[in-house]
């Protein structure tokens, strides 16, 4: 005879094999998260080098971007710094004392004037640093400078051009102190300033020596790729820079892009820099910046490689044999979640399937026998509890609202004593004993919750007969908010935290203290009653004990403990 199972035809008595069948299914999960962590890696992979692609060129827009911008800022240096001596050399072309040196015939004025110049060129050069020397060359071939050899300033006169503009010959080659320095030379000519006398006539001319170094202010960023620049002048001469990557930067022509320099390639970008003639090149190493986005790519592949390993040993390790009784699990707790009480009575097979499928299965159903138990125990024990607590809490009550110190009666008596002995005070006897009277009332009679107002009207009683028998020991501050005078409370919840306030803090204070009362609603809508004192204080030791017997819900068993 043969039934159907599943689309399976299953011959009787070969239920071993139906069996075996079904462990083969069960172990077919772990080839399914194979096939899950395959796809996972294949993702991520894919993720990963697309990741990679973007962030190289991220990178390599960034690094570019920095590029241009230090090449721009370093033209700019070049610049501003080109202007600031522009200036100085139009103050000196007509400064007043040059064109009166340049006019003199005197021979005797002409040397004063000369020393006035010299202190004028003293003083423009210590302005700029980076000024080697300058030079003040007259129509009559005679010079005035500072320091150096002025030949090469009188050869460069007949090159300037015709017009008011400073101009920049590029590299040149100065005599200063038997040197030989590389330098800038900047001229301009000297018109008179006077139209009547000689019109727009040149007078002369003036060059400034500069160092090439000093026309770069701003300090050079530092990254970690390598950068190399170069500042050249308008004859393509190298001003600022290393020889060899000039020269083949020279070969390869200055245009921007990729170059190869000595075998190695490099990313060139250039800035005119239009006052010098020339302008800055900055190269960048293509090997550097590469290396430096790959290493950082590695490092990351590699965290990711061990990260993805790690994971895949735990899945592989967290899958066993124990989802045989997956579904019967999930359909019980299914079951119980949507308030199905019998799922609770419900147990699961224990198939022999697997141990760990087994001990699961004999764990849960020992865990329903726990709860069913636990059910009925709590079930009781609550209503148990709660009777327990209601019956304290009326006791409690009924304590706080008979809790009237002996000590305090006994002392108000005394009071009243004193007071009838001294005669003539008979209004204050009656108010003491009328205070005294409400408050023995107002703690037998009534119901358990009072307002704020009428617990507030007590307490005044009780501080009244305090403050007559403590008089001038202590004043009192109320700052009652008015919204929580109407609000209930338990009878006599106030009276006992003044009584010991005034008992344990200021009744042994030697100097006059203040005893403050105050009220508030919280934001969660809670009554806040606050009794503070100056007194003594506690000690921590005792403040700490205290703290553990209201954290553990102790209670006074004596009246020696509240007073």
């Amino acid at each position: 005879m043969i039934e159907r199972w599943k689309g399976l035809k299953i011959v009787k008595g070969s239920e071993e094999k139906c069996i075996k069948w079904k462990r083969r299914r069960s172990q077919s999960i772990k080839k399914q998260i194979a096939m899950v962590l395959a796809a996972l890696m294949v993702g991520m992979l894919g993720i990963f080098f697309y990741s990679f692609i973007n962030f190289y060129n991220l990178q390599e827009n960034i690094m570019k971007e920095s590029q241009q911008m230090m090449t721009e800022q370093m033209a700019s240096s070049v610049s501003k710094t080109c202007e600031q001596i522009d200036k100085l050399i139009q103050s000196v072309a007509y400064n007043q004392m040059v064109q009166e040196y340049l006019t003199e015939t005197d021979s005797g004025r002409k040397y004063e004037e000369y020393k006035n110049i010299v202190n004028l060129l003293h003083n423009t050069k210590n302005i700029n640093s980076g000024i080697i020397d300058i030079v003040i060359v007259g129509q009559d071939g005679n010079c005035v400078n500072l320091e150096g050899n002025a030949a090469a300033a009188k050869s460069l006169v007949r090159q300037l051009p015709n017009d008011e503009n400073v101009y920049y010959f590029g590299s040149q080659n100065y005599h200063v102190f038997n040197q030989q320095r590389l330098c800038v030379m900047a001229g301009t000519w000297i018109y008179s300033l006077d139209p009547n006398g000689f019109g727009m006539k040149k007078l002369g001319a003036v060059f400034c020596v500069i160092d090439p170094a000093s026309l770069l202010e701003i300090p050079i960023y530092k990254s970690e790729v390598e950068m190399d620049s170069v500042l050249w002048d308008r004859d393509g001469h190298l001003l600022l820079g290393e020889e060899s990557i000039f020269r083949e930067l020279m070969e390869n022509g200055e245009e921007n892009g990729k170059i190869q320099v000595g075998g190695e390639g490099y990313l060139a970008l250039t800035y005119d820099v239009e006052i010098l003639g020339g302008g800055v090149t900055t190269l960048v190493s293509v090997e550097s910046y590469r290396s430096k986005i790959l290493s950082v790519m590695l490092q990351q592949c590699a965290m990711l490689a061990v990260i993805f390993l790690l994971v895949g040993i735990v899945l592989l390790l967290g899958v066993k044999r124990v989802y045989g009784s997956i579904n019967e699990l999930t359909g019980i707790m299914k079951r119980i979640k949507e308030g199905n009480r019998t799922a609770l009575k419900e147990r699961l097979p224990v198939s022999g399937g697997s141990l760990e499928a087994d001990s699961a299965a004999e764990a849960f159903n020992g865990m329903l026998d726990e709860i069913d138990n636990l059910n009925h125990d709590i079930f009781h024990s609550y209503t148990r509890m709660y009777e327990m607590e209601m019956a304290a809490k009326q006791s409690e009550l009924n304590y706080l609202r008979s809790q009237i110190n002996p000590h305090f009666l006994y002392n108000t008596l005394e009071l009243i004593c004193g007071l009838s002995l001294e005669g003539g005070n008979s209004q204050g006897i009656v108010e003491i004993a009328r205070a005294l009277g409400n408050t023995l009332r107002y703690s037998i009679k009534g119901s358990d919750l009072v307002t704020l107002r009428q617990e507030v009207e007590v307490t005044q009683n009780y501080l009244m007969i305090q403050l007559k028998r403590f008089e001038g020991r202590f004043h009192v501050e109320y700052d009652f908010q008015q919204e929580t005078m109407g609000a209930q409370t338990p009878k006599m919840v106030l009276q006992p935290l003044v009584e010991n306030a005034i008992g344990h803090g200021l009744e042994e204070r030697l100097k006059p203290g203040t005893l403050r009362l105050s009220s508030r609603i919280s934001e969660d809508g809670t009554l806040l009653l606050c009794v503070e004192d100056d007194g003594l204080g506690i000690e921590p030791e005792i403040l700490e004990l205290l703290q553990n017997k209201l954290e553990n819900g102790s209670k006074s068993d004596s009246s020696s403990e509240s007073e």
